[in-house]
């Protein structure tokens, strides 16, 4: 070909600049993730027809307490003592409205093995409406429980009152709230996040039992057990359908899906042995020997020395704490052949006298010093509960051992 200026080349055909093309990003499950958090964001604050926080002056106004040896409200914390089974009653309330208010939310602790049972009287019943029992877990942290009480059909009408019942062993019981409210999506996530990092502690059935993780009120591992095997069934169906050129594709995925489920969960089992370590090298490893104490028992070996070097092996002995258990037990077997009569446990002689009286972090009991007796205060008021004496070794606030006069 020749051109206009007389040099030769080949025929040029224009070309139309191609249009540069753009990386697309790919976010599995876009769909969802966008609806959740439209549905969040969404989401109304809810109004609690009941709400408690402890922090008032008023303290336990309109409460009302059975089987309670002991309630009080310390550092924005309702503290019940009480036997096998103690009752508290929320004061009435006209604003439960049973078609939107469903949830009973309560944040707690035990010092011992319980049962929660939430029961209500509806109308002019004279007689209970309906109850919800669940089991509460004992490891030393506070746990917020989201319960349902409209999955009962008698959750319905006119709330007149509503009672939390803990059944189980002796001990103590600490309430941080208690609310009566709508379901609210955003302040039950927030609680199930914190639930799920909330760590294990060191606790007297550490040994028998690793209690898991709860998230959206399941144990995790079951949980895991289920995404995993929807995983697994998702990239087998997945896998069927699919070319050969995309099998390798799906079979990746399947792998990540795991190896992710498997590391949440992981940093999260890391995380709770990390914190079991720090209270053990906090109240064990670093303190000097004297100031040595067990995670979950405290000094009560050093106390338990106190008491072998003060009471004779031949005599008996009354026996005080708060919680009864775990003490009481090993009280009763590191003394012996001393004999013990507590709340819960007796082997004493009924025609020997019990002129010892060992306390062990028992607020309810104080010396008079005027009288040289011991009170015992319960919710009824305050009685006598020892003959004239004096204290003959103290270890610390509300550890000492007394003794009558002879």
């Amino acid at each position: 070909m020749v051109h206009r200026d007389g040099s030769e080349g080949k025929f040029d055909v224009p070309v139309c600049p191609r249009r540069p093309r753009t990386a697309k990003c790919h976010i599995p499950f876009r769909g969802p993730i966008f609806f959740f958090v439209c549905m969040l964001a969404a989401a109304p604050a809810s109004s609690k027809a009941v709400s408690y926080r402890f922090n008032q002056s008023d303290g336990l106004s309109g409460w009302g307490t059975a089987g309670a040896d002991r309630a009080l409200v310390r550092g924005g914390v309702l503290r019940v003592s009480g036997g096998n089974e103690c009752r508290l009653a929320l004061p009435p309330s006209q604003a439960i409205v049973p078609e939107t208010d469903r949830y009973l939310v309560i944040t707690l602790r035990t010092g011992s093995p319980r049962y929660l049972s939430v029961v209500w009287r509806a109308g002019n019943a004279p007689d209970k409406s309906g109850d919800i029992t669940m089991q509460l877990p004992f490891d030393r942290n506070f746990h917020t429980h989201w319960i349902e009480l409209a999955h009962s059909p008698l959750w319905r009408g006119r709330i007149e009152q509503v009672e939390l019942i803990f059944k189980g062993y002796p001990g103590l019981i600490e309430i941080g709230s208690v609310e009566i409210a709508p379901f609210s999506l955003e302040e039950y996530l927030i609680s199930q996040w914190k639930e799920f990092w909330m760590p294990r502690r060191l606790t007297l059935a550490s040994i028998n039992s690793l209690s898991g993780p709860q998230f959206l009120g399941i144990p995790f591992v079951r949980g895991l057990g289920i995404a995993a095997l929807i995983v697994l069934v998702y990239g087998a169906v997945a896998y069927m359908r699919t070319g050969q050129t995309r099998r390798l594709r799906v079979i990746s995925g399947i792998g990540a899906a795991m190896l992710f489920l498997w590391c949440v969960y992981d940093m999260r089992e890391t995380y709770s042995q990390f914190a079991c370590f720090a209270d053990i090298y906090t109240a064990y490893l670093k303190p000097a020997e004297a100031d040595k104490i067990f995670p979950d028992l405290g000094d009560f070996y050093r106390f338990v020395d106190l008491c072998r070097k003060h009471i004779p092996q031949q005599d008996q002995f009354h026996f005080y704490s708060a919680p009864d258990w775990p003490f009481d037990c090993r009280m009763r077997y590191f003394l012996y052949p001393r004999r013990m009569k507590s709340r819960e446990i007796s082997n004493v002689y009924d025609a020997k006298a019990i002129p010892w009286h060992v306390v062990y972090h028992d607020v309810n009991i104080r010396v008079d010093a005027a009288g040289r007796c011991l009170w015992y205060r319960s919710v009824e008021g305050e009685h006598v509960i020892s003959k004239p004496g004096r204290v003959v070794a103290t270890s610390g606030p509300d550890e000492f051992i007394f003794r009558e006069d002879r």
